[in-house]
């Protein structure tokens, strides 16, 4: 099962860095125009979150390389498998997810 995570991750990473590289070659150069500054904001922005996936991904794998990797960080059980295969990135088992999505609803 951690093979099949493990490649899972490892393609996910593949698509991501491609990603990247497509957004930096379809970043249009620097200008004043309105349309032009707006599709550089939006090519910029895609690049943030394909940095942000990679380094959830990454720090996935670095997880499975320590032995840590399915825990939940918040409170310690293991993540079901049918989840690591939905999202092989996640920090939560569903409960603690679910409670900090919650929280974050919340009026502070």
């Amino acid at each position: 099962q951690l093979a099949q995570l493990r490649t899972k991750l490892d393609n996910e990473l593949q698509a991501l860095h491609g990603q990247l590289l497509d957004n930096q070659t379809e970043m249009p150069p620097p200008s004043r125009d309105e349309g032009t500054v707006a599709r550089r904001e939006v090519q910029q922005r895609l690049n943030d979150a394909d940095q942000v996936e990679v380094k959830r991904v990454q720090e996935a794998l670095h997880a499975m390389s320590d032995g840590t990797y399915g825990l939940c960080e918040r409170c310690g059980k293991h993540i079901p498998f049918e989840r690591l295969v939905v999202e092989p990135m996640t920090l939560h088992c569903v409960a603690c997810k679910a409670a900090l999505e919650q929280a974050a609803l919340r009026p502070h």
